[in-house]
């Protein structure tokens, strides 16, 4: 799941405003979807009156409490430590008056948390300079986890955590003593970074199994809470050397308090990559699935840009709509005329039967044979070629793909990537295997119209097993140099046969290639034996095998095997 991000700036400050736009396109960069909260302001502390600062002192380093004391028009009388109270001449205890800017800043985080407890799912909250840099880790095993120098900065919630802080708030005044162990209280007030540390270290004092599901910084604190597990500490890091800083920058601390320029790429990866999602979106294929499809892509592919493009009909448009909303910029683009010939059979004449024999929308397309429907035969060619020509052509890798794709979560894009520099990689995984495969799964004797239940059983061991494989550490990278063998070629999976679930290329690739004009000349072919003749004029290509898979092949839920049989695929 993409996780959702929220940007807490101040639109009427130009500095945050423009700060909070380089922050934002940071973490789109990466593939989040992003969002700006207004910040709360001094003027606005009217219509927010709810929080309660207590005595409203805060204290701080002793060069601000004399400052803010001039400005109050106090004379500090007692000499103190720099983080005790002083006396002013008004015979009051002074620690650093918290100012409305600071007030505000509590109202904005707090009201932050109680837009994500309303909507009940994960967010990441940044402040409107914190730029990310790298890919972030797994947190599915997290309530909270801190990326910033500070536990506000950059920091990703639950729900659940975000509840149970509002209740802490509820319950306390800001001022107020709070437990965070058996034998300690904390008790002044606090920047809304310390208010939150504070408010975790109490958490985790109620409930110590929490220290296993929040990752922040204490320091050295962690050496007087008895109750925190010392071998857990590495959770939570020393200030010193919080490595979770790593992920994110805080670009107001460069000079003029902006970065010139920041490269994301040199962040995230070395090389630019598009990714290229066209073709129509299967009739087969439901909205949890399209929203799947999207988040995964978006979660894998973080740093690389998506183009996402699709036939302008009716019932595309109504699958986007359910599906994504305005979450994602979809291209809609007119659909082609009916092929007016027959691309299957052109494939039949001029390539060698050895380079297709086997494949039966090849083998029936023969005289003999009942001639497969190939009105569209050429459509996915098409989406791309339309799709091809609008993106910009300045990127190392391209990646075509299709709306229904499944994929390893470990999918190995760096190897990828390095095959791709010497060939074009085709990836798929086929679902017609030799009788002695263990992928395999004989259909032969059996009437689903008779015999239902034996039927759809084999088919969802079959899809069961498929997919185990797909999510197998293993893969196979097919070349030229691999099927030879005793003289013979295993043809209908190399041979003219570049594998299309995706496909990894480069601008080069495309040269003096113009799919419209093969088209128009009856000249381009369909499905695997099509993107060999667009790809592959200038390089050689790779096939690579169990990485990838179209959802159809992969789900196994009986009713959506009855769906897929009614409707004939």
């Amino acid at each position: 799941m993409t996780l959702p991000v929220i940007i807490i700036r101040d639109k009427n400050d130009p500095k945050s405003d423009k700060l909070s736009k380089i922050t934002r396109d940071s973490w789109e960069k990466f593939g989040y979807v992003t969002e700006f909260f207004d910040a709360i302001t001094p003027n606005d502390l009217e219509k927010y009156n709810y929080l309660d600062f207590g005595n409203e002192l805060l204290p701080h380093k002793l060069e601000y409490i004399s400052k803010q004391a001039i400005d109050l028009g106090l004379k500090l009388t007692e000499p103190s430590e720099r983080y005790k109270p002083l006396k002013g001449s008004d015979g009051k205890f002074y620690n650093r008056v918290i100012s409305d800017t600071a007030k505000s800043v509590y109202y904005s985080h707090v009201e932050v948390w109680k837009l994500i407890s309303k909507r009940n799912c994960p967010h990441i909250v940044v402040d409107h300079d914190m730029v990310i840099t790298n890919e972030l880790p797994d947190m599915q095993l997290f309530e909270f986890y801190q990326f910033g120098e500070a536990t506000v900065h950059c920091s990703y919630y639950t729900p659940y955590i975000i509840n149970k802080i509002l209740s802490v708030i509820e319950n306390f005044s800001l001022s107020d003593p709070i437990r965070i162990s058996e034998n300690g209280e904390v008790s002044k007030l606090k920047n809304i970074d310390g208010y939150l540390t504070r408010i975790l270290l109490h958490l985790i004092w109620k409930d110590p199994s929490l220290q296993n599901r929040l990752c922040f910084a204490i320091g050295s604190m962690v050496y007087k809470l008895n109750h925190i597990r010392k071998d857990r500490h590495s959770l939570f890091y020393d200030n010193e050397r919080w490595s979770n800083s790593k992920y994110v920058l805080d670009v107001s601390k460069k000079e003029n308090a902006v970065y010139a320029t920041v490269h994301h790429e040199k962040f995230r990866v070395a090389k630019k990559v598009a990714v290229m999602v066209n073709g129509m979106i299967p009739k087969y294929i439901s909205t949890d699935q399209i929203k799947d499809s999207v988040q995964r892509l978006r979660m894998k592919f973080q740093g690389c840009d998506i183009y996402w493009q699709t036939w302008d009909t009716p019932e595309q448009r109504k699958l986007v709509y359910e599906a994504v909303g305005d979450k994602i910029k979809v291209e809609f683009v007119k659909p082609p005329p009916k092929c007016s010939y027959n691309p299957y059979s052109l494939v039949n004449e001029e390539i060698d039967e050895k380079y297709w024999l086997g494949l039966i929308r090849f083998e029936q397309s023969g005289k003999k044979q009942k001639v497969h429907s190939h009105t569209s035969a050429c459509n996915q060619q098409l989406s791309f070629w339309e799709q091809w020509k609008r993106i910009p052509k300045d990127y190392d890798y391209y990646v075509k793909t299709r709306w229904d794709i499944y994929f390893n979560d470990n999918l190995p894009l760096k190897e990828l990537y390095a095959l791709a520099d010497d060939s074009v990689i085709g990836l798929s995984s086929p679902t017609r295997r030799s009788s002695n495969s263990k992928l395999s799964v004989s259909f032969r004797g059996i009437d689903a119209r008779k015999n239902w239940d034996e039927w759809c059983k084999r088919v969802k061991k079959k899809r069961d097993i498929y997919k185990h494989y797909i999510d197998s550490p293993f893969y196979c990278v097919i070349g030229e140099d691999t099927l030879s063998e005793g003289g013979r070629t295993n043809h209908p999976i190399w041979n003219n046969f570049l594998s299309d679930m995706m496909i990894i290329f480069k601008k080069s690739d495309m040269e003096d290639i113009d799919v419209s004009k093969m088209y128009e000349e009856k000249k381009l072919y369909p499905c695997e034996f099509g993107w060999h003749q667009i790809f592959c004029n200038k390089r050689q290509h790779k096939n690579v095998d169990l990485l990838v898979a179209i959802k159809r092949n992969i789900i196994s839920d009986e009713k959506f095997i009855k769906y897929c049989r009614r409707l004939g695929i």
